[in-house]
């Protein structure tokens, strides 16, 4: 059941857990939606798709599962360039005032860990597309 989820678009790529993208003697690691939507689009852009594999890397304690995904449910959405990160936050919180996004704030992968303010309601969108958790806090 996890595998089918997992091969329909539901797996969670982050830095702990990639996915890899293989064609022909390319192979392609993507950290997070950013990368893998720049990869998927050169490849549907040269009409290479068709031949392209896509593993999802999930970590165990003891050994390590590949899933293989289909490339036709990834790829579409991916935050703005400069918050390609957040795929990989540590914690994300949202602030609502009145119910209306007010700001986002996540805190960035290690080593930095640095605090990282949002008010761009895109972000906050591809959070909630993603289907991310996140804290909510009302003011």
């Amino acid at each position: 059941m996890i595998r089918n989820d997992f091969y329909t678009g539901g797996f969670p790529i982050s830095k702990r857990v990639p996915i890899i993208c293989v064609l022909e003697q390319n192979i392609t690691v993507c950290y997070n939606n950013y990368d893998l939507k720049l990869i998927l689009d050169l490849y549907r852009s040269q009409k290479l798709i068709d031949k392209v594999a896509c593993f999802g890397v999930w970590p165990g304690k003891m050994n390590t599962d590949l899933f293989l995904i289909d490339h036709n449910y990834y790829g579409f959405v991916s935050p703005p360039e400069i918050h390609k990160d957040i795929d990989s936050a540590l914690l994300i919180e949202v602030f609502l005032s009145g119910g209306e996004f007010e700001e986002l704030v996540y805190i960035s992968p290690l080593p930095l860990s640095e605090s990282i303010r949002v008010t761009d309601p895109a972000v906050y969108d591809y959070v909630k597309k993603i289907g991310m958790r996140f804290k909510t806090t009302l003011r």
